[in-house]
């Protein structure tokens, strides 16, 4: 008897310690492909054509592979790219979440181009904004 309470309370503890993981690892730890200095669309450029590369070289059936993951990460630094957390972006960088961007989990930043508006060029009026 005192070993089904011991096995429970491994069973117990695991579950937790899976559920502790699952939480660190959804919890902000986005990772985004930037270069300062380019922009957004052509970081998102730069991307694709790893990933058109990676299809080439690779099938879909392999998700379970590091090989897609160490190829996406080897051709966007050979493109000069580093991989930051989102903390590690500067504020002004446009992103694109991991989930719409890609098989490997990492996301695409950039900076804004110059079409794309901005808090200086919005169309709000100067002055105190009224607060409710």
């Amino acid at each position: 008897m005192a070993y089904k309470g011991l096995k429970n309370r491994a069973i117990q503890t695991i579950a937790c310690l899976l559920l502790l993981a699952a939480a660190v690892l959804v919890s902000g730890c986005n990772r985004y492909w930037y270069q300062s200095g380019i922009s957004f669309d052509q970081a998102v450029q730069d991307w694709e054509d790893c990933e058109a590369e990676l299809r080439k070289r690779s099938t879909l059936d392999n998700r379970w592979s590091s090989y897609p993951v160490e190829f996406e990460k080897a051709c966007m630094k050979q493109k000069g790219y580093e991989l930051l957390r989102e903390g590690k972006l500067p504020l002004t960088a446009k992103r694109q979440d991991p989930e719409s961007v890609d098989l490997v989990n990492f996301g695409v930043a950039g900076e804004l181009d110059n079409g794309d508006a901005t808090l200086e060029d919005s169309d709000e009026p100067e002055g105190d904004l009224d607060v409710y």
